[in-house]
């Protein structure tokens, strides 16, 4: 079972990874932290939402995503990126 995951949600990557050898050894974080937000849990994944308001102004802006797992071992994963519609 995963721990505690969460989802790291920034407008822009970092400049470069950032690495955290202290708190997460071997990952690096790859996105602002503008938002931070708790994904439940259910058997080995997790998910969750981030609601979007439907306004024509936001078209076109990109959001950048990591995701966090605070286990027994904390986790990144990979970076990724959506852009709104």
């Amino acid at each position: 079972c995963p721990g505690l995951v969460g989802m790291v949600t920034g407008l822009a990557p970092l400049n470069g990874p950032v690495p955290l050898p202290e708190v997460v050894p071997g990952c690096t974080v790859l996105v602002t932290l503008d938002l931070f937000t708790f994904a439940p849990t259910g058997g080995t994944t997790a998910s969750g939402s981030l609601p979007i308001p439907n306004a024509p102004a936001l078209a076109g802006i990109s959001l950048y995503n990591q995701a966090l797992e605070l286990g027994a071992l904390w986790s990144l994963s990979n970076g990724g990126v959506g852009t709104i519609q």
